[in-house]
């Protein structure tokens, strides 16, 4: 499915893909392509054997291939590697021009296959935790804002907003960032790191100190802003926090964002919506269900955290 040609540009280019190396791309990517395959989120466009998404503009929008995500990383190559010894080692790709409604009912679908197969667990802290299964209740998996279910087709979402103001924003709409095909997938570098950590719980990596909980959103977009420690990094757009936990339950059954447990609420940073309002992610044991929801951007609470990334 993806191919990477064999002769390098020059010596410089041949480095930086060996640097790559340690992020094993291709079988990351392979793995996501799959699974996304599996749940729904991709399918056969029209020519009958490319894999690919059917836009909210009506285009259709076929898998980057390894050699355009490497590119990707390559033109942020400075940032790319300060990020990966900092712990970003974590490729989400994301099929942002998709309606957010398909992506968050493919959500729902994955875990009530899980459920229904006894492998709906709460995220684990380390790999040799014993298995928790949680239960769900099967007539609300999820627990969604209205907005948030067609907030992009709508153009009720922001995304990308320098400023966190209805006037002043100077975010896009999904709409008018899909103008440039580019845009159709977002690929993400994050930290691999379901449970974000509480205050005082943060580790301290090549001089940067993980995001931590009770800040409210914000605070978070100033910090990663003016920190130069965060230099690059930003808030996750809906669609990537959502197919990051696709991507999570089906390579380990474990939620993400479960607050009840060793996890925190994720805030969604990279969407504006209704001018005073990020949506967040989070699992909810007292109601047995995901919840998408909202948060006023002057808000905060020592459950809830900020889950970040570089965008290439």
């Amino acid at each position: 499915m993806f191919f990477l040609r064999k002769k390098s540009k020059d010596k410089e280019s041949t480095a930086f893909i060996s640097k790559m190396d340690i992020l094993k791309i291709k079988e990351q990517l392979e793995k996501q392509v799959e699974i996304l395959h599996k749940v729904g989120v991709l399918q056969i466009l029209s020519d009958e054997k490319t894999l690919g998404m059917l836009g909210i503009d009506n285009k259709e929008y076929s898998v980057p291939t390894l050699q355009e995500v490497l590119l990707r990383l390559g033109n942020k190559k400075e940032l790319v590697e300060k990020k990966i010894k900092q712990g970003f080692t974590k490729i989400i790709m994301v099929p942002f021009a998709c309606p957010l409604e398909i992506i968050i009912k493919k959500y729902e679908e994955t875990i009530i296959a899980h459920y229904n197969e006894g492998k709906l667990l709460a995220t684990k802290e380390k790999i040799t935790d014993i298995d928790e299964k949680l239960n769900l209740d099967l007539n609300q998996p999820i627990n969604i804002w209205n907005e948030c279910k067609d907030g992009d087709v709508k153009n009720k979402f922001i995304y990308f907003p320098k400023i966190y103001d209805k006037i002043n924003h100077q975010g896009k709409t999904k709409l008018d960032l899909l103008l440039d095909p580019k845009n159709a997938w977002q690929i993400y570098l994050i930290e691999d790191m379901p449970n974000i950590p509480l205050v005082g719980k943060g580790k301290k990596i090549e001089h940067r100190r993980q995001i931590e909980t009770n800040k409210t959103p914000m605070e978070y977009l100033e910090i990663i802003q003016t920190n130069k420690i965060y230099q690059g990094e930003e808030g996750l757009t809906p669609e990537a926090d959502l197919i990051y936990a696709i991507i999570y339950l089906e390579e380990t059954n474990q939620v993400i964002n479960d607050w009840q447990g060793k996890g925190n609420v994720s805030y969604e940073l990279g969407a504006l919506v209704s001018s005073d309002n990020v949506s967040w992610l989070g699992w909810d044991r007292d109601f047995n269900r995901a919840d998408l929801w909202k948060l006023d951007i002057w808000k905060k609470d020592p459950r809830s955290g900020a889950r970040v990334g570089i965008r290439v």
